[in-house]
């Protein structure tokens, strides 16, 4: 039989890395294209935050050009830009709790996972499995590596946990190594999620697990947020020039555009006045009553209606479905509006 080896980093270079690699997937646009919110607070644990400390990052001349080169599998390169890192980031802020209280639940655990997985997935048994876990401030509440190598007789992977995360993101981590790059040659990133979701819940259920399981897919698949979080995420974008990558954006003749193209003709005129105000809003939030005097103008106050203001807000962001955005580039915030994640 094969080892089965955990070994948990909190270190402060262990945060560097692991924040190196969060800034890969911030520089290629993978927040808008997956639904998450970069931002530099915690808001409630919400799974769809990306977290980063409050730094200039662009102080560092090049940085998302140079960050996009990164390997996160092998954690090497970006030696500047991690000397850079090194001297903005506080060693005292990471939550040794959190090592301490995950060792504690793999110890409690691992002879019982070991058989479980080991019953379903025979041909584990006899490799050795070698997982190292990073805890980290930053990056988003669930953060996994697939394999780092993938051998006949072993697996080597990563699993990066934020400090405000629940213990059980553990075994989420632990499924996400094992079977991240088989389940994605035959699934979508979203039906691997879900995939990886059933078994972590199948798990922790077949031990009598009292707590609250997590669903990543579940919550991730709402389009609701917090207005803070959205005034947030767009001052952090805004300060660090990441604006420029807009999906959606305005030409030199003040026209709309989506990646580079202008607005098809299934877009009417109450379609474009809703997204020019968006662009032209420094936080990109619109009130519902502003929504409203966008849609009905001086006749807003006797026409005002949340539910048709939400039906139009549907059917504009499939229309930019079609052209390829996400489901995520319109959220709602709640109570308060609408916010345009582009």
């Amino acid at each position: 039989m094969g080892k089965f080896l955990l070994n948990f980093k909190d270190s402060n270079q262990t945060q560097i890395k692991a924040l190196i690699a969060s800034l890969k997937f911030l520089a290629q646009g993978n927040h808008i294209k997956f639904g998450f919110i970069p931002c530099t607070d915690y808001y409630r644990k919400d799974p769809k935050t990306f977290v980063y400390p409050d730094i200039h990052y662009s102080n560092y001349k090049n940085i998302w050009m140079e960050v996009k080169n990164f390997d996160e599998q092998n954690l090497k390169g970006c030696e500047k830009i991690e000397e850079f890192l090194n001297t903005e980031l506080d060693e005292s802020k990471v939550n040794k709790k959190l090592t301490s209280d995950m060792k504690d639940f793999w110890r409690k655990i691992k002879s019982k996972f070991t058989r479980y997985i080991y019953t379903l997935y025979p041909k584990l048994e006899s490799k050795d499995i070698n997982i190292d876990v990073y805890v980290k401030n930053f990056s988003s509440y669930c953060s996994f590596c697939s394999p780092i190598h993938q051998g006949k007789k072993e697996i080597h992977g990563k699993i990066f946990v934020r400090t405000d995360m629940q213990e059980t993101v553990l075994i989420e981590g632990i499924f996400s190594v094992l079977f991240h790059s088989e389940l994605l040659e035959n699934y979508s990133w979203e039906q691997k999620e879900v995939i990886i979701d059933h078994m972590t819940k199948s798990f922790l259920r077949s031990v009598d697990y009292k707590g609250k399981i997590p669903q990543t897919i579940k919550t991730l698949s709402k389009k609701i947020i917090n207005k803070k979080l959205a005034q947030n995420s767009s001052v952090f974008l805004r300060k660090n020039k990441l604006e420029n990558k807009r999906t959606i954006s305005l030409n030199e003749k003040n026209k709309i555009e989506i990646s580079n193209k202008p607005l098809t003709k299934d877009f009417f005129e109450r379609d474009r006045k809703i997204l020019k105000h968006f662009l032209d809003k420094e936080n990109r939030v619109l009130t519902y009553d502003e929504l409203a005097d966008i849609m009905w103008g001086n006749k807003s106050t006797q026409k005002f209606s949340l539910s048709a203001i939400n039906r139009h807000l549907s059917r504009l962001r499939k229309k930019l479905e079609k052209l390829g955005l996400p489901s995520s580039c319109i959220l709602s915030v709640r109570g308060v509006g609408y916010y345009l994640q582009s």
